[in-house]
């Protein structure tokens, strides 16, 4: 009787763009095997095209050679969704070849060995960045950032992100940083349906509990955010769907309930497969912006005056901190904006100044139209799923309109 004694093939999760797997099978000299190889359409791997194919077709009676081993290749191709590939060596027993094994002090004999390959397409995770309660005082919000590639990888993204100021009619908004961005200002959200309506009650029924965890907060009960008295889940029953928190609260059925993991922990416990998002060179600035001076008479220039008229007020305060300056400014006693007028657009400093239309002048201080966010955020491993994680601006800016 002919042995073959090893079949080795790497098995681990192939990315979408395909991979080429050599196999080798090890035994006797003149050990005869046969190889089928398919995947989920069911398509039949061809060994001399390399290719898979509807008609069936095998690798067929194939002897190892005198080094004992033989080597050959699977070509897995590249696709647009998942696919699982069955691979099935048969020892032909006619020509008295048989799968030999040394298991549990016994040598034991098989006609087969499976083995499988599951092939997956790529994981995006997305960073957003967001205004939960004050949305309509923000221009539109830049794009995601994202981390896309194989699941199971790990993956870095570098972020910057320039959120604006946006203009009302008669005043405008500013941008004030209340402090330094961090890891918690991150999460991830999921939203249930209320299922019956309660009372002032720590349990609430629930249509589905979908991918909840315990230590989940209560961010919004319908379109109102839970800015106070905030609930955390303590427990979940999976057999009536019923979510236990350790605060009170009313609901009524069929609205939706939201909740967020917060941070790397939180974010664990939505997502479990995910594993260690590490926030990292996080930092929020207001840059200094440049506004020109709106002078409309005859010879585009202003008498002496403190009161200046702009072309535009967005993200200017009169908070005594806001510096301004400018060529052909003068600057020989630092110079504060002192009040603004967002309906016409004046704004008043510190000395009395004379400018020429479109002169140009640079603000400074704790508020401005925009702000900077730089993050540097890795994932150990990307999640089987795509996942957005949103990057609450409330926690780290305050928009004003005094």
């Amino acid at each position: 009787m002919k042995k073959i004694t090893a079949f080795e093939i790497n098995t681990s999760n192939v990315s979408s763009s395909g991979a080429n797997r050599q196999f080798t099978i090890k035994g006797d000299y003149g050990a005869v095997f046969s190889m089928i190889v398919t995947n989920e359409d069911p398509k039949y791997y061809n060994f001399t095209d390399n290719v898979f194919q509807a008609a069936f077709t095998k690798l067929t009676n194939i002897e190892i050679p005198s080094s004992g081993v033989y080597y050959g290749n699977i070509n897995i191709p590249l696709v647009s969704d998942d696919d699982q590939y069955d691979i099935k060596l048969f020892a032909e027993s006619h020509f008295n070849t048989y799968f030999s094994y040394y298991v549990s002090g016994a040598t034991i004999t098989i006609p087969i060995i499976t083995k499988t390959i599951k092939q997956y397409t790529d994981t995006t995770v997305a960073f957003a960045v967001a205004s939960k309660e004050f949305s309509t005082r923000y221009k539109t919000m830049p794009s995601n950032a994202e981390i896309e590639g194989f699941r199971g990888r790990e993956g870095i993204v570098d972020i910057e992100w320039e959120v604006e100021a946006q203009a009302a009619s008669a005043d405008t908004f500013a941008l004030q940083i209340t402090r330094q961005p961090i890891g918690l200002d991150f999460e991830v959200m999921q939203t249930v349906e209320i299922d019956g309506t309660t009372s002032s009650s720590k349990e609430v029924v629930v249509d589905s509990l979908g991918s909840l965890a315990v230590g989940m907060s209560l961010d919004k009960i319908h379109n109102t955010y839970q800015s106070s008295n905030i609930a955390t889940i303590t427990a979940l029953n999976t057999a009536t769907k019923t979510i236990t928190l350790d605060t009170a609260k009313s609901f009524t059925g069929g609205q939706d309930l939201i909740f967020v993991g917060k941070g790397n922990i939180g974010i664990n416990l939505i997502t479990p497969n995910i594993t260690n998002t590490k926030f990292g060179n996080l930092s929020v600035e207001i840059p200094d912006f440049t506004v020109a001076v709106n002078e409309p008479t005859w010879d585009g220039t202003q008498s002496a005056t403190n009161n200046i008229t702009l072309d535009d007020t967005v993200g200017i305060r009169a908070d005594g901190t806001q510096k301004v300056w400018g060529i052909g400014f003068d600057n020989k006693t630092t110079q504060y904006v002192g009040n603004v007028s967002y309906s016409t657009k004046v704004i008043g400093v510190t000395s009395v100044q004379q400018l020429v239309d479109n002169t140009i002048l640079t603000f400074s201080g704790i508020s401005g139209n925009k702000a900077t966010i730089k993050a540097r955020i890795k994932i150990d491993r990307i999640p089987d799923d795509n996942l957005t994680i949103t990057l609450d601006l409330d926690n780290i800016l305050t928009t004003s309109t005094t």
